[in-house]
C-alpha cells in the first residue's frame, strides 16, 4: 500500500483582507469548502466523465447534502469521495476527501482520510472558472492563497477485505439454516 500525496493551502488570505495560518488540523476539520455556482446535475455529469460513481453503499450522508455523493476508486488503495452540499443560497459546496479503498474493511474501521481541493478544481474547471473557496471557521472567502503545504495520508498496516468474510458468513449461515431445515424435516 503507498502513500497518498497532496497540496493543500497552509496560508490563506480572506475577503476581510485577514492572513490565516492552515495546518494538517484544518484539513481534518474540513475547514475549508470549495463552492460553485453550477447546477448539481451538471456537476454530477462532470465528476461522472471523470470517473466518479454515485455511492450505493456505506455512505455517511453529511448534513446539508444533497443527494448521494460519488466516489472514484484511484487505486487498489485509495478512493476519492465527495459530496455536494446546499450551504449558501445559489452556491454548491463540495467537500471532498481521499479515504482508504472501500474493498476494506479499515474503510469504516478507521480515520484514514484526509480532505482535498485542487483534484476536484480539476474537474469543476471544465464547467466555470468561478471556483470560491469558503472558510469556514470565519464564514468568509478565501481571495488568495499564497502558500501551500504538502501533506500525506499514510499507508496501512492492516488491510482486511470485507467481501470475502461477507461471503464466508453467508455460506455459514446457509449452512446452519439448511442443517436446521435437515433437523426438523426428520421429525
Amino acid at each position: 500500500m503507498s502513500n497518498y500525496q497532496t497540496r493543500y493551502p497552509s496560508e490563506i488570505q480572506l475577503t476581510n483582507r485577514q492572513v490565516i495560518t492552515l495546518n494538517s488540523n484544518d484539513n481534518k476539520e474540513r475547514t475549508l469548502l470549495t463552492e460553485v455556482k453550477v447546477d448539481e446535475k451538471l456537476l454530477r455529469d462532470a465528476f461522472s466523465r471523470n470517473g466518479f460513481e454515485s455511492v450505493v453503499i456505506m455512505e455517511e450522508v453529511k448534513q446539508h447534502q444533497i443527494g448521494s455523493g460519488m466516489r472514484k476508486h484511484l487505486s487498489s488503495d485509495w478512493d476519492m469521495h465527495i459530496r455536494f452540499l446546499s450551504l449558501h443560497q445559489g452556491l454548491i459546496a463540495i467537500d471532498a476527501e481521499v479515504e482508504t479503498n472501500i474493498d476494506y474493511l479499515e474503510h469504516i474501521t478507521t480515520d484514514n482520510w484526509i480532505s482535498v481541493i485542487y483534484e476536484i478544481w480539476e474537474v469543476v474547471k471544465q464547467l466555470t472558472n468561478q471556483i470560491y473557496l469558503f472558510h469556514k471557521k470565519t464564514g468568509l472567502y478565501v481571495t488568495q492563497i499564497v502558500k501551500d503545504f504538502s501533506i500525506a495520508l499514510s499507508k496501512l498496516k492492516e488491510q482486511t477485505e470485507w467481501k470475502p468474510i461477507v461471503a464466508v458468513g453467508a455460506l455459514a449461515l446457509l449452512g446452519l439454516s439448511l442443517a436446521a431445515w435437515a433437523a426438523s424435516s426428520k421429525e
